[in-house]
């Protein structure tokens, strides 16, 4: 036990980081709408990883534990006898072993962000003797990272385990001795204060917590910079008549600059319609005019469906509908016609459409969201 303490003491925090082999992508900016599927997923990744130390941390940490155990570090320079010291020392670094071990078995299985580049690499942290970042890890992983700004974050999040150690350092070491092989007496100098698995956990989840936080802020601000556009959708209502059935509908497209469901859209609507009394297919192209989009399965959406889907006799209209989708799928936007009674059939036809995403025209600003009582067809 003793000669494994020696060979273990440098316990290092170590973070799951994005990277990949090429430093070009290091030199883009974070904030643009081609970086947004990688940040959300991103973001999604690290949320995942946070909840797992904080779950770490309860195991090393239940409650009724032992009653010595502070939840986050042990404090050495307060234990007065040697033996005890000692002995609290060797049981510390014992579930240290055990942090270790389940540290990689949970983090292992957490895949990679779709969307970002390939591969993943480690940066290490020594969180109790030399508070040293990994430099070489850590310039390979900045030099990987999808955007500069990740690669800042990655910094970031090591620099706070970098922080925590000098402060656990402040103060008187002690000196801990063991036997070692040959019956030899060792002794080593360690720092008053020294993490315990659970505090070991807990801040590493700290570490991500603040990658979450800035990744957040990142996420809306890359996609303040997306244009999101549809188009192909046609509606249609067939009512019959005596001299036979007339069919109308609506060819409609639309594109939106910012978050989909804040920004106001740009709708393009063609009129259609066919049938006796008109001549060939008439095609009738509206002006441009604003709409919005509301989220789906939102409550919006739901008070407006039953808006739209009243009693007999009301005009009913369309509404549009975004899906940001789960990260696997992209998004989709859904026109939910709801057709007037006279048509045949007068269900509700819903049409939906991938969503195309680029990078918002210069001139084209993020649009505030409008007043929905100026919204023609919602």
């Amino acid at each position: 036990m003793d000669a494994s303490i020696f060979r273990t003491l440098a316990a290092c925090a170590v973070a799951l980081l994005l990277a990949a082999p090429s430093p070009v992508r290091a030199q883009k900016d974070c904030i643009a709408c081609e970086q947004v599927k990688c940040l959300k997923n991103t973001l999604k990744q690290k949320v995942q990883l946070r909840d797992i130390y904080l779950g770490i941390a309860d195991e090393f940490d239940p409650k009724g534990g032992p009653a010595w155990k502070p939840a986050n570090i042990t404090q050495f320079d307060k234990i007065p006898d040697a033996p005890t010291r000692n002995q609290r020392y060797r049981d510390t670094i014992s579930l240290l072993e055990q942090y270790n071990q389940m540290e990689a078995e949970r983090t292992g299985n957490v895949p990679a962000p779709e969307g970002c580049s390939a591969g993943a690499t480690e940066v290490s942290t020594d969180s109790m003797m030399t508070c040293a970042i990994d430099t070489v890890q850590l310039a390979a992983a900045k030099a990987g990272a999808n955007c500069k700004q990740l690669g800042d974050l990655i910094e970031q999040h090591e620099r706070s385990h970098a922080n925590a150690c000098k402060a656990r350092k402040a103060g008187k070491f002690w000196e801990y001795t063991a036997q070692v092989a040959g019956g030899e007496t060792k002794s080593l100098w360690l720092p008053p204060q020294i993490l315990t698995p659970a505090g070991k956990a807990r801040e590493e989840a700290a570490g991500y917590g603040i990658e979450i936080a800035a990744l957040e802020t990142m996420v809306k601000d890359a996609e303040s910079k997306c244009k999101t556009s549809f188009k192909g959708v046609k509606t249609s209502c067939t009512i019959p008549t005596p001299v036979g059935p007339v069919t109308m509908g609506q060819e409609i497209s639309g594109e939106s600059c910012g978050n989909p469901v804040a920004a106001q859209w740009t709708i393009h609507t063609v009129n259609v319609a066919s049938g006796p009394g008109v001549i060939g297919t008439h095609r009738n192209a509206d002006k441009p005019w604003y709409n919005d989009c509301v989220a789906k399965g939102s409550a919006e959406e739901s008070r407006r469906a039953g808006i739209l889907n009243g009693g007999a006799g009301l005009g009913r209209g369309w509404m549009c509908v975004y899906d940001e989708g789960d990260g696997q799928r992209e998004p989709t936007i859904t026109i939910r016609s709801f057709r007037l009674p006279q048509c045949s059939p007068s269900s509700e036809q819903a049409i939906t459409v991938t969503a195309e995403r680029s990078e918002c025209d210069e001139d084209t600003p993020p649009q505030p969201q409008p007043d929905p009582a100026n919204l023609p067809n919602s």
